[in-house]
């Protein structure tokens, strides 16, 4: 099935949020990491606390750069080809 989009933080609610794609059924989420705002050192603690605590319910994050993903069509190929279940992305400005 497609991953949900924006979907909430899977965890016990130490840390909210929500993610940028969400696979529930195989625990998968995706981020997709742009400069703005993840290169502060505070925003690179606040994804981690975040990876963790999804990791605590049982989800793998694998986070991206977006740059790769949204400018890179060659980049985008080989992700949907080396990890069939993020070929659900499709989101915004991937095509």
């Amino acid at each position: 099935p497609p991953p949900t989009h924006e979907h909430p933080l899977p965890g016990r609610g130490a840390v909210t949020g929500f993610v940028d794609r969400c696979w529930s059924d195989v625990l998968l989420i995706l981020e997709a990491d742009g400069r703005i705002w993840h290169e502060r050192r505070q925003q690179m603690v606040r994804d981690a606390d975040r990876n963790i605590e999804a990791l605590r319910a049982g989800y793998e994050t694998v986070r991206m750069c977006w740059e790769h993903l949204a400018h890179d069509p060659d980049e985008r190929r080989e992700v949907r080809s080396a990890a069939p279940p993020l070929s659900g992305w499709g989101g915004r400005r991937l095509a």
